[in-house]
């Protein structure tokens, strides 16, 4: 009888080691998923304002090559546009 006593024991206390490792186990996946999404936000976030930036940039490097006519002002503003191209097509293989 005592034999019998002492294997159950052991298995409820084997049961709830193993029921808490889920619980932690379960808690870390949580925290981790939500890290997961904060990252990614942050990601798109990030890139939505480089976008925005890069838009801006290449409007005003445009128009101030309009009005000076100057070469190294058009070259910038080509670049501005290549830039901003360039952000558009990596993106859009992001999202």
């Amino acid at each position: 009888m005592d034999t019998q006593i002492i294997i159950a024991v052991i298995s409820l206390i084997g049961t709830l080691a193993t029921a808490i490792m889920g619980y932690f186990v379960a808690l870390l996946n949580k925290r981790q998923g939500a890290a997961l999404e904060i990252n990614k936000a942050t990601h798109t976030l990030v890139n939505n304002n480089m976008a925005v930036q890069l838009k801006i940039n290449s409007m005003l490097t445009e128009k101030i090559a309009v009005l000076t006519g100057d070469k190294h002002d058009l070259l910038t503003a080509m670049e501005s546009k290549r830039a901003l191209a360039e952000h558009e097509v990596k993106q859009a293989i992001v999202d």
